[in-house]
C-alpha cells in the first residue's frame, strides 16, 4: 500500500495586482497484491484540486493489473493497465463523469546509498468521450545529507486533451527543497 500527499501554492505582485500562480492540491492511495511472483493486481484513489484550472475537485477511482518488468533493491519497474471511472467537478459548474483505460509504469532506481530517483507516468484515454485523454507524469530525485535530511528536486505535470474554456491544458510544476524525516 502507498499513500502520497502533494500542495503547492504561489502567488505574485506585479503593478499593485496580486495574482495566484499556483494553487494545487493532491493526494492519493494504492494497493498492490501479488497474484503470482511477477503479476499484481492494482486499485488506486486519485483526488485533484486546482485553482488556477478552475478545477474544484477531479477523483479517479482505477483497477487493474500490473507487471513487475524488473524488481530489484536498487531498481523497480512496474508497468499497470487496467480501467478507470474519473469525475470532475469545475468551478464554473461543469460536472464530467467519464470512464477509460488507465497505463502506467512506476520506475525506482537508487544510486548508491543516498540518492533515489522515482518516476511515474500514466495515460488516460477516454472510454465516454474518445480521441480525450489527460496524461500525468511526476518524476523526483532526493539525496540524503544525513540519517534525518535530504535535498529533494521534483517535476510534475498534467496535461488535459479538453481543457475548460479559459484554462490552459498543460499543468507543469518544477519544485525543490529539504526534506525532513522523523523516522527512527
Amino acid at each position: 500500500m502507498s499513500a502520497y500527499v502533494a500542495s503547492i501554492y504561489a502567488s505574485s505582485n506585479s503593478a499593485g495586482v496580486s495574482a495566484v500562480t499556483a494553487n494545487d492540491v493532491r493526494g492519493g492511495a494504492r494497493f498492490d497484491r501479488n497474484i503470482v511472483p511477477k503479476i499484481f493486481g492494482f486499485g488506486s484513489a486519485d483526488f485533484e484540486y486546482n485553482e488556477t484550472q478552475d478545477l474544484d475537485l477531479r477523483s479517479i477511482l482505477a483497477g487493474g493489473l500490473g507487471y513487475h518488468a524488473i524488481k530489484r533493491d536498487s531498481t523497480t519497474l512496474d508497468l499497470l493497465a487496467g480501467g478507470d471511472y474519473t469525475r470532475e467537478s469545475y468551478n464554473t459548474g461543469v460536472l464530467r463523469n467519464t470512464g477509460g483505460i488507465t497505463v502506467g509504469e512506476d520506475f525506482m532506481h537508487k544510486f548508491g546509498k543516498s540518492t533515489t530517483l522515482n518516476e511515474h507516468i500514466f495515460f488516460y484515454p477516454d472510454l465516454t468521450e474518445t480521441g480525450q485523454y489527460r496524461i500525468s507524469f511526476d518524476m523526483g530525485t532526493a539525496t540524503k545529507i544525513n540519517k534525518w535530511l535530504a535535498w529533494q528536486t521534483a517535476v510534475s505535470d498534467r496535461y488535459l486533451s479538453n481543457p475548460i474554456p479559459g484554462t490552459k491544458s498543460n499543468d507543469l510544476i518544477l519544485t525543490t527543497g529539504l526534506n525532513f524525516s522523523f523516522k527512527h
